[in-house]
C-alpha cells in the first residue's frame, strides 16, 4: 500500500530527512511540500534538491494570509521559482475571510494574478478557500484558467453543495485532511461522500490538524493512514483500494 500526502509545510526547524523516514515507514511514497510565500517556495526548492530519490515534489505560491506583502512582484520572479525540477503546481493560492490578515481585496488580487501564472506555464494550481466560496467561484469563472490547468481545493471544509458546483463547472479536484477524524465534522464528512472517485485527494496539511488519535500534537506526513482509514471508512471502500485510488489521482493532477 502506498499513501500520497498531497499537501504538507516544511519549516525550517523541521528535520526533512526524519519526517521522510517516518513517512515511508507508515507507507506514505509520495509528498508535496507546498509553498505559503515566495522565500519559502525558494527554500522548498533548495530542500527538494538534497533529496532528488524521496519523491518529494514542491510548489510556487502566496497563502491568502501573506498576500498583503505582494501587492507588486514579477512574472520573471514566478518562472525563475518555477524552473526547479521539484515544482509541480502553483500553491497555496486563494482566499480566506475567516481571519481576513490580508484584506479580501489584496487576496482576490494575489489569487487572480497566480492563477494567470498558473495557465501560462501549464501547471496545476492548489487553492485554499475559507468562507470566501462565492469569490472564489467567480474569480475561477471569470480568469477561465480552468480551460488550461487543473484546479484543487485542498483541505476541503465546504458544504456538499459546493463540490457539485465546483465539480460540475471547473472539474475541480479534492483533498481532505485530520478534519474528517474530528468528531464535530459532519459536514466536511458529508461533502467527502459527494467527491467524485476520481477527483479525490488526501493530504496531512502537517503541522497542521493532526487526526484522532494524535489530535493536538505537531501532525507529521507518516500520520497520513489514519486519514485514509478515515476517508476509507466513510467512503465504504478498503483502506488498500483508498490508497490506489487517491495514489493515482494525486499523480495524475501533480503530472508525475
Amino acid at each position: 500500500m502506498e499513501l500520497f500526502d498531497s499537501h504538507f509545510h516544511l519549516y525550517p526547524e523541521d528535520d526533512l530527512s526524519q519526517l521522510l523516514a517516518n513517512a515511508r515507514q507508515a507507507g506514505v511514497g509520495w509528498l508535496t511540500a507546498v509553498a505559503t510565500d515566495l522565500p519559502d517556495a525558494r527554500r522548498l526548492a533548495d530542500e527538494a534538491e538534497k533529496h532528488l530519490d524521496s519523491r518529494l515534489l514542491t510548489t510556487v505560491g502566496v497563502h491568502p494570509h501573506q498576500a498583503k506583502g505582494y501587492q507588486e512582484f514579477s512574472r520573471e520572479q514566478i518562472q525563475n521559482l518555477t524552473s526547479a525540477s521539484s515544482v509541480k503546481a502553483i500553491g497555496e493560492i486563494g482566499l480566506d475571510y475567516h481571519y481576513e490578515y490580508s484584506a479580501a481585496a489584496a487576496q482576490q488580487k494575489v489569487f487572480t494574478a497566480f492563477l494567470n501564472f498558473a495557465a501560462e506555464l501549464g501547471l496545476p494550481v492548489i487553492i485554499h478557500c475559507r468562507e470566501a466560496y462565492e469569490d472564489c467561484f467567480r474569480i475561477l469563472r471569470e480568469t477561465g484558467v480552468v480551460e488550461s490547468t487543473r484546479i484543487l481545493l485542498h483541505s476541503y471544509t465546504g458544504d456538499p453543495e459546493w463540490v457539485q458546483r465546483f465539480s460540475q463547472e471547473f472539474d475541480a479536484w479534492f483533498s481532505f485532511n485530520g478534519i474528517v477524524t474530528f468528531k464535530k465534522a459532519e459536514n466536511v464528512r458529508a461533502s467527502l461522500a459527494a467527491v467524485p472517485d476520481e477527483r479525490l485527494l488526501l493530504e496531512t496539511d502537517a503541522p497542521y490538524l493532526a487526526p484522532i488519535p494524535n489530535r493536538g500534537k505537531r501532525n507529521q506526513p507518516a500520520w497520513l493512514p489514519y486519514i485514509a482509514k478515515a476517508v476509507a471508512r466513510k467512503r465504504e471502500s478498503s483502506v488498500e483500494d483508498l490508497a490506489s485510488l487517491t495514489t493515482l489521482n494525486a499523480r495524475v493532477f501533480f503530472g508525475v
